[in-house]
């Protein structure tokens, strides 16, 4: 907690709302998705095996494992270096992991090149997918086109799949498919990024339909079932609060597009990493029933002392979990060798 921040809270001048929340609502699909989870446990094995037979030792990967500050941070103190794609940062002979957003061919060819050994593969399985997907439509001679943002990892990661740049076309908004030029014949065929919502690439789906009738778009779309679980349990929100606070970092895509279903209501919210970015005159007479949810990329552990700071600002407040809208079992789909994880550990510490 910042200074400045936990002054505000101390400060008996500053005029605590008297009329404030009634009700808190939790939505019931939040938090971590499959490929989160994986690995947030996948590196948690890892580092309570560090733990044991070697402290100190350090684990590079080549993005954040989550588009979550807090998270982040959290590994980084338990001694996971973010390189940000930059091998020159990378010890040779270091334990390396490829983040849940994806990576191409050439981080394991400069994990080899640098001797270092990989402790697992971190990539979510959605997205593994949609990479075996673009490569075989390659080789079949089709080209790809990819509706995501440019710069994130996960559309990084597809691109450096495509042997020929000429064979991939990013798609950011709508109006890129009026400047798409292809010779006639040409087979071309749809895929996304997984963490956009399904509001997001409709539109853009329609256009590339319109513009070429027979491009292919696959009748399983490739939206992570988290990003549309959590979009929907946000809707179901709409009606029933008069505020949202999605915890969440800024730079994560699925967060921000929660607080988006929200905003496209016309109806205010609010994104935060911690409690101490909650601000008591968020909640006036106005605000009965706050909602709240969090991103793919947040543990509950990061929820629930939110939900404690809204509870003390308006201790009258009853807590609701509303029911998920759709079930999930995390652990039954996106599985993990942990005794593997364990023994390429113990073997890396005694070769070193």
């Amino acid at each position: 907690m910042s200074p400045e921040k936990a002054g505000s809270f101390g400060d008996p001048r500053r005029e605590i709302p008297q009329f404030g929340v009634e009700k808190i609502l939790i939505a019931g699909n939040r938090g971590p998705c499959g490929g989160v989870w994986r690995i947030f446990e996948q590196l948690d094995t890892v580092f309570d095996e560090i733990d044991k037979v070697c402290p100190g030792t350090k684990v590079y990967i080549n993005w954040y494992p989550v588009n979550n500050i807090p998270t982040t941070f959290a590994y980084e103190q338990r001694g996971l270096v973010n390189f940000k794609n930059d091998w020159s940062a990378v010890a040779d002979g270091s334990l390396v992991i490829p983040s849940a957003h994806g990576v191409g061919p050439d981080f394991y060819e400069m994990a080899k090149a640098k001797n270092c050994v990989v402790l697992a593969d971190g990539t979510c399985q959605l997205v593994t997918r949609v990479h075996n997907l673009v490569i075989r439509a390659e080789n079949e001679g089709k080209t790809i086109v990819y509706v995501g943002v440019g710069g994130h990892p996960e559309t990084e990661g597809v691109r450096k799949e495509i042997i020929n740049p000429e064979n991939f076309i990013l798609i950011e908004e709508e109006e890129d498919v009026a400047s798409v030029d292809l010779p006639t014949g040409r087979q071309m065929v749809v895929y996304s990024q997984t963490t956009l919502s399904t509001r997001e690439t409709a539109n853009k789906y329609k256009a590339l339909k319109e513009k070429f009738p027979g491009i292919e778009i696959p009748s399983r779309r490739d939206i992570c079932y988290a990003t549309d679980s959590r979009q929907m349990a946000v809707e179901d929100l709409v009606a029933k609060a008069d505020s949202l606070i999605v915890v969440g970092s800024k730079i994560s895509h699925n967060s921000t597009e929660l607080a988006m279903v929200f905003n496209s209501w016309g109806k205010p919210w609010h994104m935060v990493d911690e409690p101490s970015d909650i601000e008591p005159e968020w909640f006036t007479a106005s605000n009965k029933i706050q909602a709240v949810t969090s991103g793919a990329s947040v543990k509950d552990g990061l929820l629930y002392p939110v939900v404690d700071r809204i509870s003390q600002l308006n201790p009258k407040a009853k807590i609701v979990h509303e029911e998920q809208i759709i079930e999930e079992n995390l652990a039954l789909v996106f599985k993990y060798d942990a005794e593997a994880i364990r023994g390429v550990v113990r073997q890396f510490t005694q070769a070193a």
